[in-house]
């Protein structure tokens, strides 16, 4: 009996090794003699863009993340395209461009608000009240934080700034 279960446990290990390379077998395909590489993913195009942004190449990870949102964006897949814009606002705000983290931010709320996200919508204006800050628009990044649409809470003078 002992035997058997070796062999079994063999024969399943050995198939297991054999199904981990397939992929290997598959990934390139001969046109006429000549191989053609795939194409990154969005996924990876994201991965490496967050590699290249921890290495401190932001220029670059911002490329490979425009990348990612365009392809995303081709297939219609919105949620994995809010978290590229996410990535590029914060990019930008590395770069010392808030104008252009801005403009993703507000992609990044309206997609939230639109699929009713409150944590995220809070944290999104958060992040986009942070670039108004530093572009010298801190009455802009109250008036984000407050809601001041729905809310008078921040219109009273004990949140007033001294220009």
């Amino acid at each position: 009996m002992r035997g058997l279960l070796v062999l079994v446990f063999l024969c399943s290990f050995t198939f297991c090794l054999w199904l981990g390379n397939v992929p290997l077998i598959t990934k390139s395909l001969q046109l006429g003699g000549v191989v053609s590489a795939q194409s990154p993913n969005g996924s990876q195009l994201v991965q490496q863009g967050l590699e290249l942004y921890q290495a401190g190449n932001i220029t670059a990870a911002i490329e490979h993340w425009q990348k990612a949102l365009e392809i995303y964006q081709q297939n219609h897949n919105s949620a994995s395209s809010m978290i590229v814009r996410e990535n590029l606002a914060r990019g930008y705000q590395q770069l010392g461009e808030p104008g252009q983290a801005i403009k993703q931010w507000d992609e990044v709320i309206a997609y939230y608000r639109q699929v009713g996200n409150l944590q995220q919508i809070g944290r999104t204006l958060t992040e986009q009240a942070q670039a108004y800050s530093k572009l010298g628009q801190p009455t802009k990044a109250i008036a984000l934080l407050c809601n001041s649409e729905k809310n008078d809470s921040c219109n009273n003078n004990r949140y007033r700034l001294n220009k």
